[in-house]
Formats: structure tokens, sequence, C-alpha cells
């Protein structure tokens, strides 16, 4: 669940690309399972907050993306 494609597609072409990653700061694929309801709930609405922000937010992200 990393962003090695992201980085590529921006230091190659100058395209901001963003990978959509679930799971909580810290796990990792080879670890990453819902244990519970709960925990699923908790990932799900931690996740849904932050692209909430990035699509309020993308106008002032994109001012700062500077083309090659």
């Amino acid at each position: 669940m990393g962003g090695d494609q992201d980085d590529f597609i921006l230091g190659n072409f100058g395209i901001p690309s963003v990978t959509s990653e679930m799971g909580f700061f810290g796990q990792y694929i080879e670890d990453w399972r819902c244990q519970s309801k709960a925990v699923c709930f908790e990932i799900l609405r931690e996740n849904g907050r932050w692209m909430e922000y990035i699509f309020s937010n993308i106008g002032k992200i994109a001012q700062t993306v500077v083309p090659k």
C-alpha cells in the first residue's frame, strides 16, 4: 500500500497523483486486516475525513503544484 507510482508520475511527468490507501498509519499490507466491525468503522471514518479534506481543498493544493 505504497505511493511509489505517485512518486514516479510526479517526478517524471510533473503530474500530482494520489493513491487511495486504507488503514491506520503504520499498518502494512502484510498485517492489515479488519479485526472487528468497530476497527473497520474507525478506519473508514478516518479515511473519509481525509478524503473530504482533499476534495474541499483541491483548489489550494493545486496552486502549490508547479509543472516542470
